[in-house]
């Protein structure tokens, strides 16, 4: 099926698309332009929950996940990279840790960012909807 027809409606359901992702390799995570979005010197909380995202940003602004979740702290580069640990990436239940692609979306009110692996990312997603 071509594209075209794809968003035209042809296709079952557009949550079959896939995102394209930024990749992940050996934890590390380059953000982009959206680095600048989270503290640069200062440490930066991490929030896994058990098989759908990371939640990155300052301690004050973390979700608290009723239910499976994991906490530790990571650093922005002088790159504008994030390093996630073994036991984050080990939370999100990819099928290569070492391995894979997330997308990056901004949360709501400048709080922090959303780190959210392509594997059965409608899944994920719907999970972090209210």
């Amino acid at each position: 099926m071509s594209a075209a027809g794809h968003l035209s409606g042809e296709c079952s359901s557009a949550a079959q698309l896939t995102p394209l992702g930024v990749p992940v390799r050996r934890g590390r995570l380059h953000l982009g332009r959206l680095h600048r979005r989270l503290a640069r010197h200062e440490p930066v909380t991490a929030v896994a929950g058990f098989a759908t995202a990371v939640w990155l940003g300052p301690a004050q602004a973390a979700p608290s996940w009723s239910g499976l979740a994991f906490r530790a702290e990571t650093w922005v580069d002088g790159r504008g990279r994030v390093l996630l640990d073994r036991r984050l990436r080990s939370w999100l239940a990819v099928e290569d840790p070492m391995d894979f692609d997330v997308v990056v979306v901004p949360d709501v009110g400048d709080a922090g960012l959303w780190v959210v692996p392509v594997e059965e990312f409608a899944r994920r997603w719907k999970a972090l909807s209210p």
